[in-house]
């Protein structure tokens, strides 16, 4: 049986809660993530998204689309001023490293949660997403078709 241990990412992205959302906004972009995991005092306090970006209130005078470069400039600079504890979600769904990787990967499906934080002893130690699961299965594959030819 696979385990989530032997898959994880021990390189993960994380900010701290009083991080700028758009400090968080630079650093998914220069990492290439969509999700940070939000630590403080060592422990994992919840995660911010990329579609959280979206997420802060728009201004009073805003009547649908984004219309006018003025709209555009008002959320970044809403961006810079507002910390990522106010728009974190601090529902965190989570495995421990000997978690069977079909029941993480059932998790993501059945709560639509990813990458999933993998702890020990409250604190994050990996991470865990869909590609990693698929990349897994794909390697078991290979095994099981190389000792199918030998």
């Amino acid at each position: 049986m696979m385990i989530v241990r032997d898959f994880m990412h021990k390189n993960f992205n994380c900010v701290s809660p009083q991080c700028t959302m758009r400090s968080a906004a630079e650093k998914m972009i220069r990492e290439g993530v969509e999700t940070l995991f939000v630590i403080e005092n060592d422990q994992l306090v919840g995660v911010i998204g990329i579609r959280d970006l979206f997420t802060l209130p728009v201004p009073a005078s805003y009547g649908g689309p984004m219309r006018s470069r003025q709209d555009e400039e008002a959320l970044v600079r809403r961006w810079g001023t507002t910390p990522v504890v106010q728009l974190m979600n601090t529902y965190i769904i989570s495995v421990t490293e000997e978690c069977p990787l079909m029941s993480a990967a059932e998790m993501m499906v059945n709560k639509g949660k990813h990458p999933l934080a993998i702890l020990r002893s409250n604190q994050l130690i990996g991470i865990i997403d869909r590609t990693d699961i698929i990349r897994a299965l794909l390697e078991l594959g290979n095994t099981t078709q190389e000792m199918k030819n030998t």
